[in-house]
């Protein structure tokens, strides 16, 4: 079977949490089949109270996509910044490999979890980028 460019399926899951979700926040399903290669955080309103965090992972591992300490939940914008991979959690990079990705065979929920206390306000999107390798997997007997 040929692969060609058309049939990497880019896809893009987005969600949004706020101060007042309880935490964990299941943002979204990963879909089984999708082969995940970036991550984001923008943080739209800024978030305030005692010592307030963000991470972004999954049901299995809270910052595997984004840790807590790649986040400054008190200024605007995208996150990690820089384009430092060592921003990213250990499903996207480890200091041995340097940029990994994760496969998910099965579906997954997304989580967000939101720490600190006295939180009086904040608002984020978390993006998930990914391949959906779906129409790729051949099906049984197809070779």
């Amino acid at each position: 079977m040929d692969i060609l460019p058309q049939d990497l399926n880019v896809k893009v899951l987005k969600g949004v949490v706020s101060y007042a979700n309880t935490s964990p926040v299941t943002v979204f399903k990963i879909p089984a089949g999708a082969y995940v290669v970036s991550a984001m955080i923008n943080i739209r309103t800024l978030f305030a109270g005692t010592s307030p965090t963000v991470a972004f992972g999954d049901e299995d591992t809270a910052e595997g996509f984004i840790p807590e300490a790649s986040v400054t939940e008190g200024t605007a914008g995208w996150y990690p910044t820089g384009g430092e991979s060592t921003s990213y959690g250990a499903y996207l990079y480890d200091s041995t490999k340097k940029k990994v990705f994760k496969f998910y065979p099965a579906e997954k929920n997304a989580i967000v979890t939101i720490g600190g206390s006295d939180l009086t306000a904040g608002i984020a999107e978390v993006y998930l980028i990914y391949f959906d390798l779906n129409p790729l997997i051949a099906e049984p007997g197809e070779y």
